[in-house]
């Protein structure tokens, strides 16, 4: 069979078999680097340093020269103690303060006798009020973990669950809020879905649960009933 004159050609300068490389033994030199160190700045920094003029962004240096840095993009300004405590009044109040949450109140009671007792204990010369912590309260479907704050120093109690929770959890993980679970026993007795749910609670101002947990809690009650039917007919 003749060789087309391609192929006759790749035999020839190809690489073949048991053939040492021509680059054998031969050091290859790579292009240094430079040891660049790059830094976002703050927003109020970036701001400060860069200009625009004509879409074209002009860096200034700390001396107010114009230099040749490429500036990356802002990252926001680092909120620190003395931010947080200077605002005072009803602007300061979370958002999250002006909502309805379901809590159970003997929880309520203990986190606020708690909180009361140990902060005039560690500061019993401080005169703020202690309010919920709302920014950083944690979100269990219906449920909520949450803790106090004073408004003039720096105490912060310990977080409470403000919710019941199951006692026969199994395997690691929190355990379940009997809300949660007693919602979705509900649901399953209604043509109400979670998306309508979710929507009714939106507009009771109530803080609603994520919508891909309670499809995941909703498959497990559904598995559950659906294995207690299936024991009772047998």
């Amino acid at each position: 069979m003749r060789l087309s004159k391609r192929k006759a050609h790749l035999r020839k300068a190809g690489f073949k078999k048991g053939t040492a490389s021509p680059k054998k033994g031969q050091t290859v030199a790579f292009p240094t680097v430079a040891d660049n160190k790059y830094i976002r700045l703050e927003r109020k920094a970036f701001e400060s340093r860069v200009h625009t003029s004509n879409n074209v962004l002009t860096f200034k240096d700390t001396d107010g020269t114009d230099t040749t840095v490429s500036s990356l993009r802002p990252r926001p300004n680092a909120s620190n103690v003395v931010d947080e405590y200077s605002v005072c009044g009803d602007e300061s109040l979370h958002p999250d303060l002006y909502t309805n949450k379901l809590m159970v109140q003997a929880k309520v009671q203990a986190l606020f006798n708690s909180a009361f007792k140990k902060h005039r204990h560690d500061k019993p010369n401080c005169e703020g009020d202690l309010n919920f912590d709302a920014a950083n309260s944690v979100r269990w479907g219906l449920g909520w973990r949450e803790r106090l704050k004073c408004t003039k120093c720096l105490y912060k109690s310990d977080y409470h669950n403000l919710y019941e929770e199951v006692e026969n959890k199994k395997g690691p993980g929190r355990r379940a809020a009997k809300v949660n679970i007693g919602l979705q026993l509900g649901l399953c007795t209604t043509p109400i879905s979670n998306t309508g749910v979710r929507r009714i609670f939106n507009n009771a101002n109530i803080i609603a649960p994520n919508q891909a947990a309670m499809q995941r809690l909703s498959n497990k009650v559904n598995e559950k009933i659906q294995s207690v039917n299936t024991r009772d007919m047998h």
